[in-house]
């Protein structure tokens, strides 16, 4: 669980992108005002004529200074962290392009802030902030879902949980919900509905786990919505060790929010486990299966403690948290393409077709109509090329 933890863990540092207002010009008026208030002093003025104008000059002043206010906000409000590996949101933001929204709503005592929309033909985006007051580093907080719907209430798209980044220091969430869901038209009345908020935290019990065993391992959980854990070792060669586990509930709904897993620790250190692991797999029964990998030699010791380790929910915090918005695309228009394409991806009748190309200041989308309703498609990555330069490997993302 410390991984979560640390994933959601922001780091404001990287303002090189901030876009700055210009301080010379700023700095002439300011000199320019100073002027004026020295030639007013020389002039015969009644003294309530000069406690006007002083009062004028310092409001020109405090104007002045106020234009350097969004380089602060910026600052302030860094998502450079939050949209690693999301260049395209990145640079609409830094072109000004998102809509503002500037919505709050409260509840016991946290305010959820919808900033900033980013609309276009690919996708909707909302950035929004959770302030929750101090938090001990141990517990982090996520919503169980959105969901957008129309003027009337109907579904348009439900989304899972979201992504919600912890910013310690100023005792902050910064949160991103993202769907492929984009308005017909280029102004949309919707609804953004976040549901329950969870406070959630990590939690451990020790396992009296035998690794040079090879016979399965039961033992009793017996808490948050979890019955046990079957726990059976395998040796794959000298430098790998498998833990094949099953864990079973009394409460299945907890299997979306638990993570079990395996940890070791010794002489007090956590053993990192090795790469390769799959989690939650349902097995015919329902149950979350899990694999994980160690090295032998680092879990050998007499001094090697296993536990299990999962998530649960502390507190919630009743929805739905409901914003009402005009969603608008206008601005990414001027920068949008849309290219029918209609080339078949293999020979033959009744093929997989590249129908389309739709370009947006954010996102490269490439339509595909496939035959069947679930059929695989037989890539795994593209390349784009511009300009005779090749660009990094993508992985195609259904």
């Amino acid at each position: 669980m410390k991984r979560l933890e640390d994933e959601l863990r922001l780091r404001l540092n990287d303002d090189e992108q901030v876009p700055y207002p210009d301080f010379d010009a700023m700095w002439e008026r300011m000199q320019q005002i100073q002027t004026d208030q020295e030639w007013k002093k020389t002039s015969p003025v009644p003294f309530v004529r000069k406690r006007k104008v002083k009062r004028i000059a310092i409001a020109a002043t405090l104007g002045a200074l106020l234009v350097a206010a969004p380089v602060y906000a910026a600052i302030r409000y860094d998502w450079s962290y939050m949209l690693n590996g999301k260049s395209g949101i990145q640079a609409a933001l830094e072109q000004n392009m998102g809509q503002t929204l500037e919505q709050s709503i409260t509840r016991e005592g946290i305010t959820m802030t919808l900033r900033t929309a980013i609309v276009d033909d690919n996708r909707t985006v909302i950035l929004y902030t959770l302030d929750a007051g101090f938090r001990p580093p141990e517990e982090f907080w996520n919503f169980k879902g959105f969901s957008l719907r129309d003027a009337e209430g109907n579904l348009i798209k439900s989304e899972g949980p979201g992504l919600l980044r912890r910013d310690a220091p100023n005792q902050r969430y910064f949160g991103i919900f993202e769907t492929d869901w984009a308005p017909s038209q280029d102004n949309a009345q919707v609804q953004l509905v976040a549901e329950e908020l969870r406070k959630y935290s990590q939690q451990e019990q020790e396992v009296n786990l035998n690794p040079a065993s090879k016979e399965p391992q039961s033992f009793t959980i017996g808490r948050d919505g979890m019955q046990k854990i079957k726990i059976q070792p395998f040796a794959q060669g000298t430098d790998k060790m498998m833990f094949a586990s099953t864990v079973t509930f009394d409460r299945p709904e907890v299997k979306s929010w638990t993570f079990p897993q395996i940890v070791a620790y010794r002489d007090g250190m956590e053993v990192k486990p090795l790469p390769g692991g799959t989690f939650g797999k349902p097995d015919g029964s329902g149950n979350y299966t899990s694999q994980q990998y160690f090295d032998p030699k680092a879990i050998s010791s007499g001094n090697t403690v296993f536990k299990l380790q999962y998530t649960r929910i502390d507190h919630t915090v009743d929805g739905p948290w409901t914003f009402d918005l005009q969603l608008s695309k206008k601005q990414m228009q001027s920068g949008t393409l849309q290219t029918a394409l209609n080339l078949p991806l293999e020979a033959g009748d009744n093929v997989s077709t590249l129908e389309k190309m739709v370009i947006t200041p954010t996102q490269i989308r490439l339509v595909i109509r496939t035959p069947e309703k679930y059929q695989e498609i037989p890539y795994k990555n593209i390349v784009w090329r511009s300009a005779g330069k090749r660009s990094k490997d993508r992985d195609i993302i259904p």
